[in-house]
């Protein structure tokens, strides 16, 4: 490579490094360093000596490392307290986290609220139970229509109704035929009387 803002022939270079990104307690770090030369404006240089690989860490909480948790509770919580469909639930937790940024000594402990997911979003639902609500039945069915073809049935009361009513016109049939008979009879006798008287 290039020698770039560098003399030329040998010089020294060093780095930092760490044996973990995010360990359990504090970060770990190593001083590495190699020897350069250059040459003809082309620099080349050794190894780096050491053998730890992360460029940048943040330390831990003594059991925990940056950024995880640990669970305390759990929860369920519902997307509505009723539905006439499955309810939609979630499970959400708290408890404890690691925060902080610092590499040489070890960070903070701190709760967290409320969350759900591995993640730890916000959580969604709200609501403690859900009652499932079965879909309403079906209205009953209106009776059948009679059909027009069918002859209509006389209820009771219209059967006494007409049977009277047949009884009183054969009474007045009767006694129109009586009163008829009487009146020819009278008439026949009327003409005999007087046939009789004539001779």
């Amino acid at each position: 490579m290039l020698c770039l803002g560098n003399e030329h022939g040998h010089f020294g270079q060093m780095r930092p490094r760490y044996a973990e990104r995010r360990p359990l307690g504090a970060c770990a770090l190593q001083t590495q360093r190699r020897t350069c030369i250059c040459e003809d404006a082309r620099e080349e240089c050794t190894e780096w000596d050491g053998d730890y690989a992360y460029a940048s860490c943040i330390a831990g909480c003594g059991w925990l490392a940056q950024g995880e948790r640990q669970v305390i509770a759990r929860r369920v919580r519902y997307e509505a307290a009723a539905s006439t469909d499955a309810c939609v639930a979630e499970e959400q937790h708290r408890g404890i986290a690691c925060t902080g940024t610092q590499t040489d000594a070890l960070n903070d402990i701190g709760d967290y609220d409320w969350c759900a997911g591995s993640d730890c979003a916000p959580p969604r639902h709200a609501h403690e139970t859900c009652v499932r609500l079965w879909p309403p039945s079906a209205p009953p069915r209106p009776p059948p229509l009679p059909s027009p073809w069918a002859p209509a049935t006389p209820s009771r009361g219209a059967s006494a109704g007409a049977d009277a009513n047949t009884i009183g016109i054969a009474v007045g049939v009767a006694s129109s035929l009586l009163f008829l008979a009487w009146v020819l009879w009278s008439a026949v006798s009327r003409r005999r009387v007087a046939s009789v008287v004539a001779r």
